[in-house]
């Protein structure tokens, strides 16, 4: 049997399926002959020798493998305590990670808490700070007045306006009748009473010195508008008891606890006056007031053009006097501020009570008698001003402070008329002797009418 398996080259040791184990089909030599088998390639059948050795070769490689797959006691022992170790050391480490984690949380905790008691803290701030803020805003917006109020400036300006509207008026209109004397007025007349008691004391005595009817009549009208308009509580009246209330609730307003400021109790009076201008009913009492001030004015003047048309007279002194004043008045009226007419001290004195302008003069507009009109300017030196008469007042103004007035202030000094001498010659003194019929036209009218009259002005 091996003899013929020698012979033939394919043949080594006999090849016997009872002489491979069931471990040695798992082995490398017994793989490779099965993929040979299924590649069909013709398997070299190795010899008995060979095919032994590799399976004593395989089985030392499975014991080997066998004894490191099942370690001893030892090695297991020892195994568990590494482990236990290695847990312990994790255990620990995520223990630390923990608490560290944990501190964080209650730091960022105390942080979130102590932000919400700040933020608290800022909201209330800020809703103290928006409570002060509209505070001040009402208080700010409360002293700004809604309608426009006249300024200084435009005060002194339309009075000045006011002043040559008058004189421009009684030199176009009345200068003829003061030439030729000409007069209807025979016997007394309540027109003329009325009209000289417009007139004060330093006026009558003026009845004595020629060219003053001009200057007379224009202190007059100015006289009136300063009684009738300008001093008024309220240059317009309005309802029957309605100015007399208003100023009853203003002196309680005074005596009210807290104590109102100044600037409060003008700012009321002026806000509750404006609220009545806006008023439709008030239109009707303008222009009643109007249409009455301008008869009454017209009436008296009309001694002067008895043969004028009376209707487009009174037109005339309404559009040229009476609505310019009314205007100014209306605006100085509903100022919070003060703005007040004052006349001079020599006003309503007697001639033994005055005495010659010399450094005061300066604090008016002179206005000379001779020649006629001419303004004075200062300095002059080596002359005497004679005090005659007021022609118009000075305007003053005086601003509200929280609880007081400011100084007063001149916006326009008052308007007279003076006598101008040389210093030589010593104060004016009119004429020497005492004619027997008046210069002057008034003079006539003051001695037909038996009216002669001081004022208490």
């Amino acid at each position: 049997m091996s003899g013929a398996n020698e012979n033939n080259p394919n043949v080594g040791d006999v090849f016997d399926d009872t002489m491979i184990s069931p471990k040695a089909e798992d082995t490398g030599a017994g793989l490779t002959v099965a993929r040979k088998l299924k590649k069909g390639a013709p398997p070299r059948i190795p010899s008995a020798t060979t095919v032994t050795r590799k399976i004593q070769n395989s089985n030392a490689e499975a014991l080997g493998s066998s004894k490191a797959a099942n370690p001893g006691p030892a090695c297991k022992e020892k195994s568990q305590q590494d482990t236990y170790l290695k847990d312990e050391a994790r255990v620990s480490a995520l223990t630390a990670e923990l608490k560290s984690t944990l501190e964080k949380a209650c730091a960022t905790a105390e942080e979130l808490e102590e932000s919400k008691k700040e933020c608290k803290l800022l909201r209330d701030q800020v809703m103290v700070l928006q409570r002060d803020l509209n505070e001040t805003q009402d208080f700010i917006f409360s002293q700004q007045r809604r309608e426009k109020t006249i300024t200084e400036a435009d005060a002194g300006a339309e009075f000045h306006s006011l002043c040559l509207a008058v004189e421009d008026w009684v030199q176009t209109q009345l200068t003829e009748a003061f030439d030729s004397k000409s007069t209807k007025v025979t016997g007394p007349d309540p027109r003329v009473r009325k009209f000289l008691s417009l007139i004060p004391q330093p006026g009558n005595e003026a009845f004595e010195y020629p060219d003053t009817d001009e200057y007379n009549v224009i202190a007059a009208i100015m006289k009136y508008l300063y009684l009738e308009i300008f001093t008024k509580d309220f240059y317009c009246p309005i309802e029957r008891g309605q100015m007399n209330f208003l100023n009853s609730i203003k002196r309680s307003m005074e005596n009210l606890e807290p104590r109102r400021d100044l600037i409060t109790l003008r700012t009321w009076r002026c806000e509750t006056l404006t609220a009545v201008t806006q008023r439709p009913e008030f239109i009707q009492f303008r222009h009643k007031q109007s249409k009455t001030l301008s008869n009454d004015l017209a009436n008296m003047l009309s001694l002067f053009l008895p043969r004028s048309d009376i209707s487009g007279f009174t037109r005339l002194v309404q559009s040229t006097i009476i609505e310019p004043a009314l205007q100014l008045a209306h605006k100085m009226h509903l100022s919070v501020h003060d703005f007040s007419l004052r006349y001079t001290t020599y006003h309503s004195t007697k001639s033994e009570e005055r005495h010659p302008l010399r450094q005061e003069w300066s604090q008016f507009e002179c206005v000379s008698l001779s020649p006629p009109g001419k303004v004075q300017r200062h300095p002059i030196a080596d002359v005497i001003f004679t005090y005659l008469f007021d022609l118009s007042p000075e305007l003053v103004f005086r601003a509200v402070k929280a609880d007081s007035f400011a100084e007063p202030r001149v916006l326009k000094r008052g308007r007279i008329l003076v006598a101008v001498t040389p210093e030589e010659h010593g104060p004016y003194a009119g004429p020497l002797s005492r004619l027997k019929e008046s210069p002057t036209l008034l003079g006539f009218m003051a001695e037909t009418n038996d009216a002669k009259s001081s004022s208490s002005w």
